[in-house]
C-alpha cells in the first residue's frame, strides 16, 4: 500500500508534524484506478518521440501531467520546501537528452560569455564526464556560478569553463524534473 511522502518522513525520524496536525486515517485510503494507466500516459508521450529528438517535448505535454498521479524518483531534497523530483517513465527521455549534448557539447571549445542570472546554459559536470542543460542562479565571480541543473534538480557551483550556450534546439523541450514541497511537517 503506498504511504505519503509525509508519513514516510517522519516514520524515519527525518521529520515531524507540526503541532495541531490531525492524522488522517489511513486504513481509508482509497484506489484509484485509471483507464488508460499513468504508465501508458507517459509512455504514450515518450513513444511518440520517433526518434526522441525529430521533435521536441513541447511545455505543454509536460504541464499536463503534473496534476496526475504518477510515479516519481525523487532526484534530489534541499529541503522540505525544495525536492525535486522526476517521472520514472521520462528516465529514457533523460538518458536521450544526455548522450545528445554529449555529442553536441564533448568536443567544443570553451567561448568567453559574460553569463547573468537566469541565462540557459549545457553544464560539464567533470567528475561525471556528463553535460547537462542548466539554468544560471547566480553569477558568484567572474569565473564562478551557481546553477540549477534543472533536468535533475541539482544546483552546483562550477567554473565558467564549464559552461556551453544552450543551443535553442534544446532549450524548448520542458524541464524533466518537477519542484516540489512538503506540507504540515517541521
Amino acid at each position: 500500500m503506498p504511504t505519503s511522502i509525509n508519513d514516510q518522513l517522519v516514520k524515519e525520524g527525518l521529520a515531524s508534524y507540526e503541532a495541531g496536525y490531525t492524522l488522517k486515517d489511513n486504513s481509508k485510503k482509497h484506489i484509484e484506478v485509471w483507464d488508460p494507466s499513468p504508465e501508458e500516459i507517459i509512455s504514450n508521450e515518450v513513444n511518440s518521440l520517433n526518434p526522441v529528438f525529430a521533435k521536441s517535448l513541447p511545455n505543454e505535454n509536460l504541464q499536463s501531467l503534473y496534476n496526475k498521479e504518477l510515479p516519481v524518483h525523487i532526484c534530489n531534497v534541499i529541503s522540505p520546501e525544495k525536492i525535486y523530483v522526476q517521472w520514472l517513465l521520462t528516465e529514457n527521455l533523460l538518458n536521450s537528452l544526455g548522450e545528445k549534448m554529449f555529442a553536441v557539447y564533448e568536443n567544443s571549445k570553451w567561448e568567453p560569455i559574460k553569463w547573468e542570472n537566469d541565462m540557459h546554459c549545457a553544464v560539464k559536470i567533470p567528475d561525471k564526464n556528463q553535460w547537462r542543460r542548466g539554468q544560471i542562479i547566480r553569477v558568484i565571480t567572474d569565473t564562478l556560478v551557481k546553477v540549477l541543473l534543472y533536468d535533475v534538480g541539482v544546483e552546483l557551483v562550477v567554473n565558467t569553463n564549464c559552461l556551453r550556450e544552450l543551443q535553442e534546439n534544446l532549450k524548448t523541450m520542458g524541464r524533466l524534473s518537477l519542484e516540489c514541497s512538503l506540507v504540515d511537517i517541521r
